[in-house]
């Protein structure tokens, strides 16, 4: 547009009215409004992702908006929390940047988010303290409680249930079910401290957390969920068997029938861990 603009001045300035000219020259003054504003958004992402509270602080003296986005569709907020920058988050708060924005992609996370997958626990506080929702989920149903359960930040855990955190929300992803998928014991020993129920599934065809557990050989998360009362069956004994020795001892001391048939396959525990190669499954239910 510039480029036309500049061509119809050159090519024909002499022909052209002054009121033309003046309707040029401000749509092209307009267009280099518009890049400049582009620039300097891109600018403040990047130097407040970098940790860069000075340049932070100049750029929004030139009028940038504090919420604007990077091409990717971050804030700057966003970008300074994803690094593990308390400066700058604290900075950007200060000017009134959202706490509670999401990310224009297709995850749509919350700069709450970005801090507890990061383990930035100083960010986290700082953004609690400036009003962060807790329980925002993302366009995947997918809360900052549950981010910290999957990465087994017990510090971040603690930190966001004290906010009043949901350990057990009734939509979306279940916290218990990241920290268990990923054998962290004591974001699972957390949790349930918290009341979130041992047995919960999102869906439900979902495999349960013990079986989950079982399954994965998280032998200690075995046992923490056989203490909070997760029920034992079939299927669970038999998804233990691929988990080792030590997974099926712990489903055998609550009691479950060692010869119990899986009710789809009709095989037993034992008949999958010999399949599975799984010798000492096979010794413990022998």
């Amino acid at each position: 547009m510039v480029k036309r603009h500049m061509e119809t001045l050159a090519a024909g300035a002499c022909e052209l009215t002054t009121a033309q000219i003046a309707e040029a020259l401000e749509a092209t003054q307009n267009v280099i409004h518009t890049l400049e504003r582009v620039v300097l958004s891109r600018r403040l992402c990047r130097v407040a992702g970098d940790g860069d509270a000075a340049a932070v602080r100049a750029t929004l003296g030139l009028g940038v908006a504090v919420d604007s986005r990077d091409m990717h569709g971050a804030t700057p907020l966003m970008a300074a929390a994803a690094a593990g920058r308390l400066e700058c988050v604290t900075l950007l708060l200060g000017s009134n940047a959202d706490p509670g924005a999401r990310h224009s992609n297709h995850r749509g996370q919350t700069p709450l988010m970005l801090a507890a997958a990061g383990r930035h626990c100083d960010v986290a506080a700082a953004l609690l303290d400036g009003n962060a929702p807790v329980d925002t989920a993302s366009r995947a149903g997918v809360t900052a409680l549950y981010v910290a359960a999957g990465v087994g930040d017990v510090e971040m855990l603690d930190l966001l249930l004290s906010a009043g955190a949901d350990a057990s929300p009734a939509r979306g992803h279940l916290p218990l079910s990241a920290a268990v998928r990923l054998g962290h014991t004591a974001a699972v020993r957390r949790l349930l401290a918290q009341s979130a129920d041992p047995a919960a599934v999102q869906h439900r065809q979902e495999t349960p957390p013990l079986g989950v557990a079982a399954f994965r050989g998280h032998a200690s998360v075995v046992r923490l969920l056989l203490e909070a009362g997760a029920p034992v069956d079939a299927r669970t004994l038999a998804l233990g068997a691929s988990g080792g020795a030590a997974v099926v001892r712990a489903l055998l001391s609550t009691g479950i029938d060692v010869n119990v048939r899986e009710h789809v396959s009709g095989l037993t525990a034992a008949a999958y861990a010999a399949r599975a190669g799984k010798l000492g499954s096979v010794r413990a239910l022998v």
